[in-house]
C-alpha cells in the first residue's frame, strides 16, 4: 500500500510538474510577445513624431515670422491670429514631445545621464524661466533654499529639470492669485532632497490626486473648463521622478492651494545605502 501511495503521489507530482512548465512556457511566451509590441509602439510613436514635427516647425517659423511683422503690412487682427497660431502650434509641439518622453520611459528606453550640479545652478535656471511668467501673471514666486544643503548633488540634470518645470508650470497654471513657491531641503535621513512646489491656486479633491498623475485624465468639468487638463505634464513627471529612485506625492484641498513634493536622492543610487523616501 505504501508503495502505491508513493507512486501516485509521485505521478500527481510529475502532472503538477509538467502543468508548471507548461504555464511557464507561455507565460514567457507572452512576455516576449508583449515585449515586441511595445517595442513596435515605440517606434511607431518616434516615427509618428517625426513625421508630425516636419510639417509643424514649417507652421511655427511661418506663424513667428507673420506674428513679428517684420515688413509691417499686416492689421492687428492678422497679428493676433499669427500669435494665435503659434502659440497653439507651441502647445501641439510640447504635445508630441511629451507622447514620446511617456513611450520611451513606458519601454524602457529611457536613459539616465548623471552629473553632479549645485543647487544653484537648478534654481537660477528655474528663477530666469518663472520670473517673467510670475510678473505678467502677477503672481509672488519665492524661492527657497536650506542652509543644510549639500555643495552639490549627482542626479540627471535634464530629467531633473523636466520634472520641476512641469511642477511649476502646472502651479502657475492653476493659480490666480496670490503666491507660488519652491522649497529645497534635505530630508532627515540626508540621503534625499525635497523639492517642495507649493501654491496658491484652486487645488485639488481627494478624489483627483490620483488621476492627475493619469496621462490626459482631467478633474472636475469646472477645472477643466477654466483652466484646462493637466496634459501629460504630471504623467510624465512622476515616471521621471521613479526613474531617479524618486517619488511625487500631492498635499491638496478644494480651493486651498496644493503642494507638490519632490524626493531624489542626492547621490546616484550605486553609490548610496538606498532608503526609501520619508513621507
Amino acid at each position: 500500500v505504501d508503495e502505491l501511495q508513493k507512486q501516485q503521489t509521485y505521478q500527481i507530482l510529475e502532472e503538477r510538474n509538467q502543468l508548471l512548465e507548461t504555464q511557464n512556457h507561455k507565460l514567457s511566451q507572452e512576455v516576449d510577445e508583449l515585449e515586441h509590441r511595445t517595442q513596435h509602439t515605440t517606434t511607431f510613436i518616434a516615427n509618428l513624431s517625426h513625421e508630425l514635427r516636419t510639417p509643424l516647425n514649417s507652421i511655427l517659423l511661418l506663424s513667428r515670422h507673420l506674428s513679428e511683422n517684420d515688413e509691417a503690412n499686416l492689421s492687428n487682427e492678422q497679428i493676433e491670429s499669427a500669435e494665435v497660431i503659434l502659440s497653439s502650434g507651441k502647445g501641439l509641439l510640447k504635445l508630441i514631445d511629451g507622447i514620446l518622453d511617456l513611450s520611451r520611459i513606458e519601454a524602457g528606453q529611457m536613459e539616465l545621464e548623471y552629473e553632479e550640479v549645485t543647487i544653484d545652478e537648478v534654481v537660477s535656471e528655474l528663477q530666469s524661466l518663472f520670473a517673467p511668467v510670475a510678473k505678467e501673471k502677477k503672481l509672488t514666486l519665492n524661492i527657497i533654499t536650506s542652509t543644510l544643503l549639500p555643495k552639490t548633488i549627482e542626479t540627471d540634470v535634464t530629467k531633473l529639470g523636466q520634472i520641476l518645470k512641469n511642477l511649476l508650470a502646472n502651479a502657475f497654471k492653476f493659480t490666480a492669485q496670490g503666491t507660488i513657491s519652491l522649497k529645497v531641503e534635505p530630508q532627515s535621513n540626508d540621503s534625499y532632497l525635497n523639492f517642495e512646489v507649493t501654491d496658491t491656486g484652486i487645488g485639488i479633491s481627494k478624489a483627483d490626486q490620483e488621476l492627475i498623475f493619469e496621462p490626459f485624465k482631467q478633474a472636475e468639468i469646472s477645472t477643466r473648463k477654466n483652466f484646462g487638463g493637466t496634459g501629460l505634464g504630471l504623467s510624465i513627471s512622476r515616471k521621471l521622478a521613479e526613474l531617479l529612485h524618486g517619488t511625487i506625492r500631492v498635499e491638496s484641498e478644494s480651493g486651498k492651494g496644493s503642494r507638490f513634493t519632490l524626493a531624489i536622492p542626492i547621490k546616484k543610487p550605486e553609490a548610496i545605502s538606498f532608503e526609501k523616501p520619508a513621507d
